[in-house]
């Protein structure tokens, strides 16, 4: 017999779409930058709360499609790189404008998301912010921040490969530590391809 795994908590899509109204409707441009972020790569928390300017910025005016991750940061400090979408680099192009006008440091070791005390962001804050705008987002039951990194979108055609399509450890030569319990059979090993990444879409 096999044994039997708990599937993870996720968000629903019609959960993630509340999320991103509720944020995009009233919250403040860090937080709509942060979770766009958080939602369309599955970035874990010490990965988002550890991006600096110069890992989503390219020249003076453009976004990068693709984060190369700090193994300082990643889990058993494999490295690895965040795809993402046109939407969200969108997204992060109003969040680096914000930046400049509220004369945040721009410069590319500066932490990307701060605290209102001006320091980089804790962690504690960043799950604050996600329960603050699910409440906020009329959800009658409140998900741990470990529920964005199963989150059930999927690139079409690709279901269930990843734990979530647009992230991919780029130092796992042989099994995918990344997959939860219940996701690791059967997981192919590939990074997503350029049209994996132009179809990837947050839900609106």
């Amino acid at each position: 017999m096999y044994p039997k795994f708990a599937s993870p908590k996720t968000l629903t899509k019609t959960e993630q779409r509340r999320l991103l109204r509720a944020v995009r409707a009233h919250g403040s441009p860090r937080d709509r930058a942060l979770l766009s972020l958080a939602l369309s790569t599955g970035l874990r928390l010490r990965e988002l709360a550890g991006l600096n300017v110069g890992d989503v910025r390219v020249g003076k005016a453009g976004t990068a499609w693709k984060i190369v991750l700090d193994p300082e940061l990643t889990k058993g400090k494999r490295g690895g790189v965040a795809y993402v979408s046109s939407r969200v680099r969108q997204e992060m192009r109003s969040f680096i404008a914000w930046k400049r006008r509220a004369r945040e440091p721009l410069d590319p070791r500066s932490s990307l998301f701060l605290s209102r005390q001006g320091r980089r962001i804790s962690l504690r804050r960043i799950q604050f912010v996600f329960r603050e705008w699910q409440a906020a987002a009329g959800f009658e039951t409140l998900y741990p921040f470990h529920a964005l990194r199963h989150s059930d979108e999927r690139v079409p055609g690709h279901e269930g490969s990843l734990p979530h399509p647009a992230f991919r450890s780029a130092f796992e030569p042989a099994h995918d530590h990344h997959l939860h319990a219940s996701q690791r059979r059967g997981a192919l090993h590939r990074a997503p391809r350029d049209q994996d990444v132009t179809r990837r879409r947050l839900p609106y």
